[in-house]
């Protein structure tokens, strides 16, 4: 039987997860449209053709609206099923991270600002945990198949219809890039969305080989994005992916494979660590780049020193890239008419943010998670579990070049909320994580959706 659409087990706890899948009601509901606009939105996986703003960060007020409408949505809906989940240590930690933006209303530069953003974070949370509460990591395979093969085909016909848009000349600090960026807003978006798109069709692909000429093809076309959107990072996250399903897969195997395969991969990542600390313009050369990442390691440079003026608490949760007059001049008068309005960095972004010790739950967070979705995954075995620490290496590296690892309204923080909260409510609940045996939402089956 497929892993993937096993039927509904009659141990799981309906407590835990009320609704039914779309199958067992034959068609779609509102919760199944509320989690894939979700999705849709915070990934911006459209954001090309529904976000005009220049910064890819921005939200323009329609936005806004949607987002506070789904806040509404979600906070209404766990007032009717009360959360019947178990906040552990790392669930509190995201709560503590999402308190301390609220409290850094009282040092930012700019109060107001920071407490809209805080306000977002905190809306955000609360869709983390209604997903976590609605969900679980086979339903939400499915949303995300489905997701992704509206990015891929709106990204491919753009392209194809509407290059203007779809085309874009980026300017960085060091040279000028003409990659895709497809249906989203950014070449780095589209690069880094595909490499999870190609993970989780590689997923399903070796799960079972139905259709597999199908999910063979999606895989290639999102490699192809990938490599058509000239984003280093996003070449990199994608073997990283592909090599974390290879890693939990021979995990599974058994004890003496699983202890070869970490040693293994160990010494790899030993290999390869200090031949790029010997050699990087080497490694930098194989992947097309300068030493420079692109101007990264002197915006870095600036903004380390930025760090340091605020070490414990930062400059507030958005209280440092205020555009004229803000603290980031100083970054930006040391990068001779670069100005840019985010670190490329989600780590010394939220140093910049909420300093230290929001750096150290966020820390405790992501070790803890990644930790224990490798358990999962191996403890689980099928094919929908591999989607948890593959997301969790996706938001660990992602965020090496970019800042949206603690963003409100942002994909990989409502994720982060939902995979966090849901291995902490599992935990001590073995049953309702082996039972885990509903369908997805989404499956595509006869060309169609059911």
């Amino acid at each position: 039987m497929n892993e993937l659409n096993a039927p509904l087990h009659p141990s799981l706890n309906r407590s835990l997860y009320p609704t039914e899948p779309i199958s067992s009601k034959g068609s779609l509901s509102v919760h199944d449209i509320l989690v894939v606009t979700i999705i849709l939105i915070s990934s911006r996986a459209l954001g090309a053709v529904i976000f005009t703003d220049d910064d890819a960060r921005a939200s323009n007020q329609y936005e806004l609206i949607l987002w506070a409408t789904i806040y509404v949505a979600c906070f209404l809906a766990l007032i009717n099923y009360p959360p019947n989940l178990k906040l552990d240590v790392t669930s509190v930690a995201t709560l503590l991270i999402v308190a301390l933006a609220l409290a850094s209303t009282l040092w930012s530069e700019s109060p107001e600002s920071s407490l809209k953003r805080a306000g977002a974070l905190a809306g955000s949370w609360i869709v983390g945990l209604y997903l976590a509460r609605t969900v679980t990591p086979r339903s939400m395979f499915g949303y995300l198949q489905v997701v992704s093969i509206i990015a891929i085909f709106a990204s491919v016909i753009l392209v194809a219809l509407l290059p203007n848009l779809s085309i874009g000349q980026e300017n960085s600090y060091t040279e000028i890039s003409y990659g895709w960026n497809g249906s989203f807003p950014q070449k780095n978006w589209l690069g880094r969305s595909s490499a999870l798109f190609m993970s989780i069709w590689t997923i399903s692909l070796v799960s079972n080989q139905r259709r597999a000429f199908g999910k063979l093809c999606l895989v290639v076309t999102s490699f192809v994005l990938i490599l058509k959107s000239e984003s280093a990072t996003a070449l990199i996250l994608g073997l990283a992916l592909l090599a974390t399903i290879g890693f939990v897969l021979a995990l599974r195997a058994d004890k003496s494979i699983a202890l070869i395969a970490t040693l293994i991969t160990t010494c790899i990542l030993i290999v390869m660590v200090a031949a790029f600390l010997r050699q990087p313009a080497t490694f930098y050369g194989i992947l097309g780049r300068s030493p420079t990442l692109t101007g990264r390691s002197t915006l870095w440079a600036a903004v380390d020193v930025a760090i340091q003026q605020r070490v414990w608490l930062g400059y507030g949760y958005g209280g440092f890239w205020l555009g004229e007059g803000g603290p980031q001049e100083q970054v930006w008068s040391s990068l001779w008419g670069y100005r840019p309005l985010a670190a490329h960095n989600g780590y010394k972004e939220i140093r910049l943010d909420l300093g230290v010790i929001g750096l150290a739950l966020t820390g405790f967070v992501l070790v803890v998670g990644t930790l224990r979705s490798f358990l999962f995954s191996r403890k689980i075995g099928n094919a929908s579990s591999l989607l948890v620490p593959v997301f969790f290496i996706f938001a660990l590296v992602s965020n090496l070049t970019e800042s949206y690892l603690i963003f409100h309204n942002s994909f990989t923080w409502i994720l982060l909320i939902y995979f966090t909260v849901y291995l902490g409510s599992i935990k001590g609940h073995d049953s309702l994580a082996l039972n885990d045996d509903r369908q997805p939402y989404f499956s595509i089956k006869k060309g169609r959706t059911r």
